[in-house]
């Protein structure tokens, strides 16, 4: 029977456990790891500030080498991100690919390789390799997908927008992005981290590119009051006053525009926020051409190439560069311009190209030189007729219906929410049938428990019981030790008082017998004897009563010199006298010498004996020694 009842608790339990799989496998996907508890874990000053920047700077191997000694492995994925993120911007491209392949080569995990494709595809979008940027990302969106890893495939999906907005396909930008928003809607907002602001600056620039300022505006502005709402989106702050200066100078608002660039400088000095800050100075030269302020201009775009950490971003470079040739112009030197120009026509961005050549019509125009400007014109607007097409600009209008319907950002999956409570209300329901199911088997279990504990209860007391009755033997044995020791004290003090009063006895009859004296004479005499021979007056007393003590306590003078070797005869006999249990008095007569001096002898032997405190008691050390 009991074993029958074995089998179908086990079987009650495969079925719960089952049933926790089928109802949590979609939840589970949603976010695989638990990672309750890693940000405390990052906390540590050990895994604090530059602890990976440092490792990875050093030898990537010895970064991951580093990761999988000190780091639990549900955490690897963490670590591999901060080993990114806190990487210094101008980073060269060749030591993070460096990195990512030390992290495939080591650790065989598909989370760590979605990832891995993720900032190789980010990696080959800045060095204008598309198609190679599109197949890591294809294959990073992909995995998380089948991991369920829903907001690793939106990083994917966003990044795979801006690989669009590169190639300026901007309404496959915004389809991309939105797609992006709806896959961020089904995750914990906790898990945020900046991705919402980020999602309003991608939607920005591609309406930017697609020439309709007026929307950009609007997610520009989305973007900064984000910003402005929260006070530990201190970088984002400088970032988004400037691309609203930016889309405000496409509406034609310089004064707003000025103001917003001012604002994004203020914020970059107060933060100490130096990330993409060529990008600033770029736009603050963009604006200042349209003030006039062309010297103004021509200072900032030397800057924004200056301070530009993107080395191998051609399309950042040549927009730094096209820059220059706008604050010549600008200026009236045409010829400098018109060098920078056909510098910077090289870009890969196609978009900036037409601008170029459409910049490059006028000047040649200016220089009469009829036959350029025309060619240049044409150009600009073959390119820019090749990426605004009829058909993109309606895809683009019916995009906007659709972000506008669904309410961007704000949305989230409810139909996703409702299923999840359905499915944690049906785990409860088990769970309790469960618990209702195993609580007879628990009380059964716990009465045969309880009586084992009161067993061992009664064992321990009896055990307790005997080691009482042991120490109280111990402490009656110690007791009668003692009282034997303060016995034989007591008659070894009685034994010398008497040896004394018999040598007393024996001096005042040779005083009579000498003098001649008679009986009452003797009597009246005996108490200056008393007071003046009432001590031990020769070294064989001394050494009789040596004797007597080391009679009683075997070789206690012998250690007592070995441990105090600096004591003199007379502070032997002294702490003897007092080891016997004579008192300051009784030494007196014995020893033949005044109170005082008693006092001060005994104070010498406290010296000696290290008792330097008033507190500490001498006859207490001496009778415990």
């Amino acid at each position: 029977m009991k074993k029958r009842s074995y089998i179908y608790q086990l079987a009650f339990i495969l079925f719960a456990f089952s049933t926790w799989t089928f109802f949590f496998q979609s939840c589970e996907k949603q976010n695989p790891f638990n990672l309750i508890g890693s940000i405390d874990f990052f906390q540590n000053p050990k895994y604090l500030s530059d602890t990976f920047v440092q490792f990875s700077i050093n030898s990537p191997d010895s970064c991951v080498q580093f990761i999988k000694k000190e780091i639990p492995p549900r955490l690897y994925l963490l670590a591999y991100e901060r080993c990114f993120y806190q990487l210094r911007e101008g980073t060269p491209d060749s030591f993070r690919f460096k990195l990512i392949d030390a992290f495939d080569k080591n650790i065989h995990n598909d989370s760590i390789k979605a990832f891995s494709q993720l900032e190789r595809g980010n990696l080959f979008i800045n060095l204008v390799k598309f198609d190679t940027a599109k197949k890591c990302l294809d294959d990073c969106y992909n995995l998380s997908m089948y991991e369920g890893r829903i907001m690793r495939a939106g990083d994917a999906q966003r990044l795979l927008g801006r690989l669009a907005l590169r190639q300026n396909n901007f309404p496959e930008a915004i389809h991309l992005i939105i797609e992006t928003v709806k896959k961020y809607n089904t995750i914990d907002p906790s898990l945020d981290a900046g991705r919402s602001f980020e999602i309003m600056l991608d939607l920005g620039n591609a309406y930017r590119g697609a020439k309709d300022f007026s929307e950009a505006h609007v997610w520009f502005q989305r973007a900064w009051q984000f910003a402005a709402q929260r006070n530990w989106a201190k970088g984002f702050k400088a970032l988004s006053a400037a691309l609203v200066a930016q889309n405000d100078l496409e509406l034609g608002r310089i004064d707003s525009a000025k103001i917003m660039i001012d604002t994004a400088f203020y914020f970059q000095k107060l933060y100490q926020y130096n990330y993409n800050e060529g990008a600033r100075y770029y736009i603050r030269g963009q604006i200042e051409v349209a003030q006039g302020q062309c010297r103004n201009a021509l200072s900032d775009f030397f800057e924004a190439l200056q301070r530009n950490k993107e080395k191998t971003n051609q399309i950042v470079i040549n927009r730094y560069i096209k820059g220059l040739a706008d604050g010549y112009y600008c200026l009236g030197q045409l010829d400098s311009a018109g060098y920078l120009y056909e510098k910077a026509v090289n870009t890969p961005d196609s978009a900036n190209q037409s601008v170029i050549r459409e910049q490059l019509s006028k000047l040649y125009a200016q220089q009469g030189n009829y036959a350029l400007a025309l060619k240049n014109e044409i150009e600009s607007r073959k390119i820019y007729e090749h990426i605004f097409t009829t058909d993109k600009e309606k895809q683009i209008g019916e995009i906007q219906i659709q972000a506008e319907a669904d309410k961007l950002i704000v949305n989230s999956n409810n139909a996703e929410r409702i299923w999840r409570f359905k499915a944690i209300i049906g785990l409860i329901s088990l769970i309790l049938a469960f618990l209702t199911s195993m609580f007879f088997v628990y009380r059964q279990r716990q009465l045969k428990l309880n009586a084992r504990q009161e067993n061992k209860i009664n064992l321990i007391r009896e055990k307790l019981q005997a080691q009482a009755l042991q120490l109280a033997k111990t402490e009656l044995i110690t007791k009668e030790q003692e009282l034997d020791q303060s016995i034989k004290l007591n008659e070894l003090k009685n034994l010398i008082i008497a040896e004394l009063q018999l040598k007393l006895s024996e001096q005042t009859a040779k005083e009579v017998t000498n003098q001649g004296l008679t009986t009452s004479d003797a009597v009246s005499i005996t108490p200056s004897i008393k007071q003046a021979n009432l001590k031990i007056l020769t070294p064989s007393d001394w050494e009789k009563f040596r004797q007597l003590f080391d009679a009683q306590f075997p070789n206690f003078t012998e250690q007592l010199k070995l441990q105090f070797i600096k004591l003199t005869n007379a502070e032997i006999r002294l702490f003897l006298l007092i080891k016997t249990g004579f008192d300051a008095l009784e030494i007196s007569n014995v020893l033949g010498i005044s109170p005082p001096s008693v006092y001060t002898s005994r104070y010498r032997l406290r010296k000696k004996l290290g008792l330097m405190n008033d507190s500490d008691d001498l006859e207490g050390f001496i009778k415990a020694f």
